[in-house]
């Protein structure tokens, strides 16, 4: 896990997308491709029947942020609705009758609260 930070002081109108920094990365890779068996003759086949790719792969991430003031009480409900209906996070229904293992006995059933 590769870790990266910044810090930063701005103002910015409500609202307002302001970008705080990139973070580019770049990866080499080398790859062999080689005829089966004919590739791995000592001295010939690194040369005759086999082949090194090397690429280099780069990568950008651009922070952005929008801060969005919520001066009201209102206003902060208004908002956790409007990105709750956005999201696809949904609350998972944990009962019994989706699980797996609804075709154990009886006896193993969890107890269901009354």
């Amino acid at each position: 896990i590769l870790n990266r930070e910044f810090e930063a002081s701005i103002a910015v109108p409500d609202r307002g997308t302001i970008a705080l920094g990139g973070l580019i990365t770049t990866e080499f890779d080398d790859s062999i491709t080689k005829i089966p068996i004919l590739g791995d003759i000592p001295l010939i086949g690194r040369y005759l029947f086999s082949s090194v790719n090397k690429t280099e792969v780069q990568r950008e991430l651009l922070v952005l942020l929008t801060p969005y003031v919520m001066t009201t009480h209102e206003d902060l409900l208004g908002e956790t609705e409007r990105l709750y209906k956005n999201t696809k996070l949904r609350p998972k229904d944990w009962s019994w009758s989706e699980s797996k293992l609804r075709d154990l006995p009886d006896e193993y059933a969890p107890e269901t609260a009354q």
